[in-house]
């Protein structure tokens, strides 16, 4: 990593959004994507910086198995794009930004869009950034992932719906009833393969697999050689098993994916339905918790 000094105004302010205030300076558009580590002195703070590890899988991963100094009081990444329109997907202009997570767990964030500030719209947002980068970065500084690993019924859904989309592109339909009999909840039905099965029944199913997974235990076990196959052992161990639970998760279909694949074989009734059931799950447990 590379070394250089940065005034900071407020030398005793080390929260992350005072090192956000004081290194603005690094949302550029021009810079490279670029991780930081912070280290805090009297009237300055030393910068500790290196472009972002290269990662087919995904930007954030570029940071998995990375380990700050001690000596750090943050951690940071800066980075620059292009933003593009959430709906129609059209370039809205050329965007940079800079993610701070400091020793406390603190987060802060400012993203710039054709040098204006962003301020995306997210309603399952409470105003703090969250997702696979800001897991990471507590990682890098040693810290547990913020919030709690995602809950079963999330993951069932998750099962369920890869399952669905297995069986459909190879048999090319799938009933209702023959999707219910793929949930690994066990439905109670009445008749063979799920007849009979109504959203309410397999809704009850799912939210009743509460509990079955231990995510300490099946981090332990992937520590131990069992990882997933996009996953390092040592990338794994670097983990705690809040991210690793969440990672797990994002390598799943959701059902909103099933319910397109079940449609666009003409499975019409078996999409509604499926779809019925994640949105009475997700109401029950709420959605994915990034942290």
């Amino acid at each position: 990593m590379a070394t250089r000094s940065h005034p900071h105004p407020h030398p005793r302010a080390l929260d992350a959004g005072s090192l956000l205030d004081a290194l603005e300076d690094l949302i550029d558009p021009e810079l490279p994507t670029q991780v930081i580590g912070i280290e805090a002195h009297d009237e300055h703070v030393d910068l500790h910086v290196a472009p972002l590890p290269r990662d087919e899988r995904t930007g954030a991963a570029g940071l998995f198995g990375m380990r700050g100094s001690p000596a750090w009081c943050a951690a940071a990444i800066s980075f620059a794009g292009r933003a593009r329109h959430l709906e129609h997907g059209h370039v809205i202009g050329p965007a940079a930004g800079l993610l701070v997570v400091d020793r406390n767990g603190g987060v802060a964030s400012r993203l710039l869009v054709d040098g204006d500030d962003a301020h995306p719209v997210d309603p399952f947002d409470a105003g703090r950034p969250e997702g696979l980068t800001v897991d990471a970065l507590h990682r890098v500084l040693g810290l547990p992932s913020p919030g709690a690993p995602p809950a079963t019924p999330l993951v069932t859904l998750a099962v369920w719906s890869q399952v669905v989309i297995l069986h459909t592109l190879d048999r090319e339909q799938l009933s209702w009833p023959d999707a219910v009999a793929l949930h690994p909840g066990d439905p109670h039905t009445h008749g063979s393969r799920g007849v009979g099965a109504s959203v309410e029944t397999v809704v009850e199913a799912t939210l009743r697999t509460e509990g079955d997974l231990d995510w300490e235990r099946l981090h332990r076990r992937a520590c131990t050689g069992h990882a997933p196959p996009d996953l390092t052992p040592r990338e794994v161990r670097w983990m705690d098993p809040t991210l690793f639970a969440r990672w797990t998760l994002g390598g799943l279909p959701d059902v909103e994916l099933a319910a397109q694949v079940l449609a666009a074989h003409g499975q019409h009734h078996t999409a509604r339905s499926m779809l019925a059931v994640g949105e009475a799950v997700v109401a029950t447990v709420g959605p994915v918790n990034h942290g």
